[in-house]
């Protein structure tokens, strides 16, 4: 699909709920009182369940089928079971890397710094958005009763970038969702478009899939989309 275009006012929704209560932490460090982590994992956590299921459930419907059934019952409960989990961890996360840097000496401007909010709302945004697309995907090739392909992986020599260890097997990528069409990476091809995204650029998923097996985000901060093309017809052998 194109680039989510309302991503920018739920991304302000996230980076505003934690940004405001790293302000909370941030006075009670300053009076020496002890930070309530807690609560910074309750907002996190409640804020990016709220927002991200929004986005799933969106990005969900607009890429269903029209023929797909029940379609926005199975989008609310996918798009809940996937982001409680995932919002619960990267709570968990946000709170336990935020108290080991205070301990260590980092600033307490940098740890309670709202560009921390604000890359944290973006990166998932954008997970949440490829999320939706793979899951609607999926289902509608399930509707249509049409098989996962085993698709094979390219070597080394045919991806961008530096060699990586192997990601997900097969099972969790782009390649074997079965849909007939196929992924391609989109930058914002802009200055501001980073080395690991750029060469990726137009890019069908087998150049990236071992890298990134479910497309964006590439990184913290990643804001890439992907559209879709139909699928080359595989050759068979004679």
């Amino acid at each position: 699909m194109p680039e989510f275009k309302d991503r920018f006012e739920y991304e302000a929704k996230i980076a505003t709920g934690v940004s405001d209560v790293f302000a909370e932490l941030r006075a009670a460090y300053d009076r020496g009182e002890p930070v309530p982590w807690d609560r910074l994992k309750t907002v996190t956590q409640e804020t990016l369940e709220d927002e991200l299921t929004a986005v799933y459930l969106l990005v969900f419907l607009i890429m269903a089928d029209d023929g797909l059934q029940n379609v926005t019952a199975l989008a609310q409960s996918q798009g809940r079971a996937w982001v409680s989990t995932h919002a619960k961890g990267l709570a968990t996360a946000l709170v336990g890397n935020a108290r080991r840097e205070l301990a260590s000496g980092t600033p307490a401007d940098r740890v309670f710094g709202g560009q921390r909010a604000a890359v944290l709302a973006a990166t998932e945004v954008t997970r949440a958005i490829s999320q939706a697309e793979i899951d609607a995907r999926r289902a509608n090739a399930a509707a249509a009763g049409k098989p996962r392909p085993e698709a094979p992986r390219p070597s080394p020599e045919e991806r961008p970038g530096e060699p990586a260890p192997p990601g997900p097997g097969i099972s969790g990528s782009l390649l074997d969702v079965g849909d007939g069409l196929t992924a391609i990476w989109i930058t914002e091809r802009d200055d501001r478009v980073c080395p690991i995204c750029r060469p990726l650029h137009r890019r069908p998923a087998r150049d990236w899939d071992t890298l990134f097996p479910q497309g964006p985000p590439a990184h913290p901060n990643c804001r890439c989309s992907l559209e879709y093309v139909p699928a080359e017809p595989v050759a068979t052998a004679r």
